[in-house]
């Protein structure tokens, strides 16, 4: 069994209310959390100053640089595992978040218990 204490989590999620609900329950259960990033570029400036070794990544965002985006860009730099979390359960998004091989796809709103197992 992994020990989460030794985990470092990236939350990429532009919604504040659920990347800070995100962020509490990981830290109730004693992992550490990276700061929070809302958007494509403040996730890689997140990788260049915190050790990161997993990723919890939102699909849809704000700007026109998804988490598909940040999936490849994971892919292509930093080999990390990552889950997609996200409002779009439809054929064509789920196809583009698979090219990326991620270790899972959430869809919200999510339960805890499945978020913390995935």
């Amino acid at each position: 069994m992994i020990d989460v204490t030794e985990i470092n989590v990236l939350i990429v999620e532009d919604d504040a209310l659920i990347a800070n609900d995100i962020f509490s329950l990981l830290k109730s259960k004693g992992c550490k959390v990276a700061p929070i990033a809302h958007n494509y570029e403040k996730a890689l400036n997140t990788f260049k100053r915190f050790p990161v070794d997993f990723a919890l990544l939102d699909i849809s965002m704000e700007d026109h640089l998804t988490g598909i985006s940040v999936a490849q860009k994971i892919n292509e730099l930093y080999s990390i595992p990552f889950v997609f979390l996200t409002s779009f359960s439809d054929s064509a998004t789920q196809k583009a978040a698979q090219e990326q091989s991620p270790y899972g796809y959430l869809v919200k709103p999510y339960q805890e218990a499945t978020l913390l197992s995935t």
